[in-house]
């Protein structure tokens, strides 16, 4: 039952998306359809963006058991290229057309628990996964750089944010001395870093990265790709390009850093029917 009723809101979406374009393809260029639907079968969500608001960087998140929407949350401002579930249905990660911001909601109740900055400058998002601990996130585009985040326990959190309080103290005694010696040049920072809540500042540092792993040089940059990460003790990341080539990744859980490549190897077959491999 449960699985007809997954069918049924699929080609309802399908219909949606098909006459959304029919009636946006004489003014505009007609971006592709977005959706994802959450593993679990407890918390089986979908979430895509709600086109016919025509408000860009929405997601809809909607309840495929129950058949109900249950959210619509502002993930960003531009419009939204990816989105992704964890294993059980508790999160989503998104990202805009821009490329440079990744946030992580709560599901259903839209609270943002993550924001990370994968770049400065815009890029398309391929692929965004969860690992199964809920741990770490992992971020593919069109560079040649695939992107590991990690994603902090509450502990980690809370310890996280004493630390920010602590530098912005700091920051507060040196910014009412300098303002002290030179009124006008300091005074702009000594107000934003006195006055403005530990939150604010908080929200204008998004998270970089834990960890990333380079493509080789081969690898086509642009091409389209995936990317995963197994394990749980010592985790792998994994990247699958469109050319058909797969490349496996260790990644360091205590330093992160750059991933090292354990091996990678064609999986396309040659013309004598074997695949081409290297360590």
């Amino acid at each position: 039952m449960v699985k007809k009723k997954l069918v049924d809101v699929l080609i309802s979406l399908v219909v949606l998306a098909g006459s959304q374009a029919k009636r946006n393809s004489v003014s505009s260029v007609v971006a592709p359809a977005l959706c994802a639907l959450s593993p679990s079968s407890e918390n089986c969500f979908l979430a895509y963006p709600p086109n016919t608001s025509g408000a860009a960087g929405e997601l809809l998140i909607f309840d495929a058991i129950n058949l109900q929407a249950v959210n619509i949350l502002q993930a960003h401002k531009s419009p939204l290229s990816c989105i992704a579930f964890n294993y059980d249905g508790t999160m989503v990660a998104t990202s805009s057309d821009k490329g440079t911001v990744i946030r992580v909601f709560s599901v259903p109740t839209g609270q943002k628990l993550y924001q990370f900055r994968r770049g400065t400058y815009p890029a398309r998002i391929y692929s965004i996964t969860f690992n199964l601990a809920n741990t770490l996130l992992s971020v593919s585009s069109d560079t040649d750089t695939v992107h590991v985040f990690k994603l902090l326990s509450d502990q980690e959190k809370q310890e996280r944010m004493e630390r920010v309080e602590r530098r912005n103290s700091a920051d507060k005694k040196y910014s009412l001395v300098d303002t002290i010696r030179t009124p006008i040049a300091s005074a702009a920072g000594a107000v934003s870093s006195y006055f403005l809540p530990d939150a604010i500042t908080e929200m204008w540092e998004p998270t970089r990265d834990f960890a990333f792993a380079k493509l080789p040089t081969g690898h086509t940059k642009g091409l389209q790709n995936i990317c995963a990460i197994s394990g749980a003790a010592s985790s792998h990341l994994m990247v699958v390009t469109a050319e058909g080539y797969f490349y496996q990744y260790s990644i360091d859980l205590e330093a992160g850093g750059e991933c090292n490549l354990l091996k990678q190897y064609s999986l396309v077959e040659e013309e004598d029917g074997s695949a081409a491999i290297s360590p």
